[in-house]
């Protein structure tokens, strides 16, 4: 398919395949454009590794080869190493995956009508997303709203960036812990802070609390896992109810939200609740319990209250 596109439509070249739309993201170890896949006419993503980022790249090519089965990811397409042409030709290596409307951060960000019962259903999306990660023995380790997507008109929810992903299996299959810190701020869990060899399981449990509550609220329900954050000091001793009356303000969440979140922020990862008991819980019954045209239900109310938020793609 010939595609004729003027100079001022795109701001570079990838691999003499892909024109740059824009950029829709960047990190430390990568930057995130819209392209235009020149041989099929489709838009993609292509998620672009700068230099001396090889361990990253292959990481996350890595985890999303062997969850390319999963419907709760985003889809890997391919992946190469081309020239990259924006004002100066350089090497880089690329993953090109299936294109987003935006991150549930950005949704987030842009609206505050989002009732809980939306939020109940986002979430449990996340969980089933995070225990097919799991089944196939990888821990994700950077669980957060901006790692959330929607995919097209029908907002699939999908979890991406594996950068930080790693098996928490050896050789011989058996189960291990990690020793990376790897994360984002105001996610670390207890274990990460202390620097101490950890269950990859529990980490992405942890991170999915703080997630579930950042997006229920808008806010963080504290700024670091630790005994020195006056908020979280307050989950360690389990004064619940001084806990929420600080964090809630004038704002009201129902009692199984609350018990939910405070299971999955435990201090101690030994007693943090489960994936398995996660999807069981009180909270997410009546999801977990519903019939197709249910979930149907719910899924236009959530699409209803996300077309309030102003994103542009």
């Amino acid at each position: 398919m010939k595609i004729n596109l003027k100079p001022t439509d795109y701001i570079g070249i990838l691999d003499n395949r892909y024109y740059l739309i824009k950029q829709i993201d960047y990190g430390a170890t990568c930057n995130l454009y819209k392209v235009l896949d020149i041989n099929t006419g489709e838009i993609k993503a292509a998620k672009i590794f700068k230099k001396g980022n090889d361990y990253e790249y292959k990481q996350e090519l890595d985890s999303l080869k062997s969850i390319s089965d999963s419907n709760y990811v985003i889809k890997y397409l391919s992946s190469g190493e081309g020239l990259l042409v924006i004002g100066e030709a350089i090497k880089r290596k690329y993953i090109i995956l299936e294109y987003a409307k935006g991150s549930l951060f950005k949704y987030r960000l842009s609206t505050n009508n989002i009732s809980e019962d939306t939020c109940k259903y986002i979430f449990y999306y996340i969980i089933l997303a995070i225990k097919s990660l799991h089944e196939k023995g990888i821990c994700h380790r950077d669980i957060k709203l901006e790692n959330i997507l929607f995919v097209g008109d029908e907002y699939s929810l999908k979890l991406c960036d594996f950068g930080f992903s790693a098996s928490f299996f050896d050789k011989y299959n058996n189960k291990i812990k990690l020793k990376d810190g790897f994360g984002s701020k105001y996610h670390y869990a207890p274990e990460i802070l202390l620097n101490q060899s950890y269950d990859g399981e529990k980490i992405d449990i942890f991170t999915a609390g703080v997630t579930l509550l950042s997006l229920v609220l808008g806010k963080y329900g504290f700024f670091k896992a630790s005994v020195d954050d006056r908020y979280y000091d307050l989950i360690i001793k389990k004064k619940y109810d001084e806990y929420w009356n600080i964090i809630l303000w004038d704002k009201k969440i129902s009692d199984g939200l609350k018990k939910l979140y405070i299971k999955m922020v435990e201090y101690n990862p030994e007693n943090r609740i489960s994936i398995d008991e996660i999807l069981k819980c009180e909270w997410l019954s009546d999801i977990r319990d519903a019939n197709e045209e249910k979930l149907k239900e719910l899924k236009l109310k959530m699409i209803n209250e996300l077309k309030g938020a102003e994103i542009q793609e």
